[in-house]
């Protein structure tokens, strides 16, 4: 059983190592923790943009994303 769970996750590990495609996500917040979850994450997902719940950040851009 253990080892075929290992195989499972084995395969969908190497599944997305592979793919080309990266899997599209949005941000949740806009300030510095989403800065550096953006400089972490922007090699291995497609950040589409922020989700912010300050009204002032709304409608702006950060690194090119709509917030």
């Amino acid at each position: 059983m253990q080892a075929e769970s290992k195989l499972v996750k084995s395969k969908g590990l190497w599944r997305k190592i592979i793919s080309k495609k990266k899997e599209d996500i949005l941000i949740f917040g806009a300030g510095e923790a989403g800065k550096t979850a953006f400089n972490r994450l922007k090699k291995t997902v497609n950040i589409i943009g922020f989700l912010d719940n300050d009204k002032a950040k709304v409608g702006n851009l950060l690194f090119k994303k709509k917030i």
